[in-house]
């Protein structure tokens, strides 16, 4: 199953975006918290090694780092099922930057598709 993950922005030029997920039983590296917190650029960094070892991340292939698109899309099938995840959107322009989290419950393994927008 897919959970597909989408923000509209109108004026997305020169912005740069960041989808981030972990499992609520782990912390975030210390790149992804860079990231969060706006001292790591995500375009030059996306790609610089950015795992942990596996069994961790939000497909527990130590990969937190999962986009930097305005959308993507979450295979809850390679998610450990009846598991809590946090998910983060960053949003970066210049030197501001902003982010938001969404909490996302799994109970069952048969998860329908979800688009938020």
């Amino acid at each position: 199953m897919h959970i597909k993950v989408q923000y509209v922005f109108s004026f997305s030029t020169g912005m740069s975006f960041a989808w981030l997920c972990r499992n609520t039983s782990e912390s975030f590296p210390e790149l992804a918290v860079g990231i969060i917190n706006g001292t790591v650029d995500v375009l030059s960094d996306f790609s610089s090694g950015f795992s942990t070892s596996s069994g961790q991340g939000c497909y527990r292939d130590g990969q937190y780092l999962l986009s930097n698109a305005t959308k993507f899309e979450l295979t809850t099938s390679r998610m450990v099922s009846v598991g809590t995840y946090e998910i983060v959107l960053v949003v970066r322009k210049d030197n501001r930057t902003s982010f938001t989290n969404q909490i996302l419950e799994l109970d069952t393994e048969d998860i329908l598709n979800l688009t938020i927008r």
